[in-house]
């Protein structure tokens, strides 16, 4: 069976994060990446700012810490070639992405997409009711800012990006994804 790398796309509280954990619980050998542990991880280890964010636009020039973290074990998860890796990240900025999918294929994996595009009003609400902590936003002061900043940077995935490119537009495609992207569906694409 061919090996994937399942990259999600969206923006702040899309449910990214539980699609990708819902994810590895129903693949076999499969583990979830983002850049929020890594941040925390940071902030409560050292008691200084060592890793000060800045406003990222998609460049690998002088990543913050939490990014060059994220970089090394993504690439070591790679180089094992024994796990489908989810990214659970905004993965927002096309350069970037480009150059991750890039990196993904040379080591023969192939790319499953899932955009979760839900409309700004839906997502300021689920903030709104959301009691995620805030504690490793560096750059923003709330989730309600993280928002407004996507909203003017995010740059939609286009389907030639992905093997194959997955939208959820609506809570209620949520299951029929998933549901798609299982261990008998994945042996099939292969």
């Amino acid at each position: 069976m061919s090996k994937y790398v399942i990259m999600m796309v969206g923006k702040t509280h899309s449910g990214k994060t539980t699609f990708g954990y819902n994810l590895e619980k129903a693949i076999k050998n499969s583990v979830v990446l983002q850049t929020d542990p890594i941040s925390l991880f940071i902030q409560e280890n050292f008691s200084v700012d060592i890793d000060p964010d800045f406003e990222y636009n998609g460049e690998f020039k002088n990543p913050a810490l939490k990014f060059k973290l994220f970089s090394s074990i993504f690439d070591h998860i790679l180089e094992l070639k024994k796990y489908t890796l989810v990214l659970s990240n905004s993965n927002m900025y096309h350069k970037a992405r480009t150059e991750m999918i890039s990196k993904i294929r040379n080591h023969g994996y192939r790319v499953i997409g899932i955009f979760i595009n839900y409309p700004d009003e839906f997502l300021l609400n689920r903030i709104k009711k959301s009691n995620r902590d805030a504690k490793y936003l560096n750059l923003s002061n709330s989730f309600q800012e993280v928002l407004l900043r996507q909203r003017n940077l995010f740059i939609e995935p286009r389907k030639e990006e992905f093997d194959v490119l997955f939208e959820i537009n609506s809570e209620n495609q949520i299951h029929e994804i998933q549901d798609k992207i299982t261990e008998p569906v994945l042996e099939k694409l292969s």
